[in-house]
């Protein structure tokens, strides 16, 4: 039988994600209010550039071991905060060890946040529309909301007009 909250997991994330990672699992902390889902990349979709190489021999190909993990902010569940933790494979050429010259780790490059916010795209356009204090209204409510300091204001202000 599939878990329950991993099928759930499925059908709040956008299918754009789910073609190229699997729900991996689903934690719920009900004391921060917080719902954590980590998605590890297919293990088929080994990079173009990889297989190329290999003159499209997927035997030649193995996995290498796994990207640092990025975590961003998506949309509240429930008015619990969600963080998606997205892993990305390497992959290298069979034969090749760390010390041979031709070695190389190859990863599939996605976009799932704009490079200077940890949020996705779509959560972070939403948020940019709301005034400062429609912002701080919204984020409070979240009990891991903590409010800038005041200083940051106006770096937090500017950020919001870059796009």
């Amino acid at each position: 039988m599939n878990d329950p909250m991993l099928e759930l997991a499925k059908l709040a994330l956008p299918w754009e994600w789910l073609t190229y990672f699997d729900v991996e699992w689903v934690e719920v902390i009900d004391k921060l209010k917080e719902i954590k889902i980590s998605l590890v990349e297919k293990n088929d979709l080994i990079p173009k550039e990889l297989l190329k190489r290999v003159k499209w021999d997927k035997s030649k190909v193995s996995l290498n071991w796994y990207c640092r993990p990025v975590e961003i902010i998506d949309f509240p569940l429930r008015e619990n905060s969600t963080y998606l933790i997205f892993k990305r494979r390497q992959w290298k050429q069979s034969w090749l060890d760390r010390d041979h010259e031709d070695y190389k780790s190859y990863v599939n490059e996605y976009s799932l946040h704009f490079e200077w916010m940890k949020t996705t795209k779509k959560f972070w356009l939403f948020l940019k529309e709301l005034t400062w204090e429609e912002l701080d209204e919204f984020l409070s409510t979240f009990p891991s909301y903590k409010h800038p300091l005041k200083d940051n204001l106006q770096m937090v202000q500017g950020c919001l007009k870059l796009i």
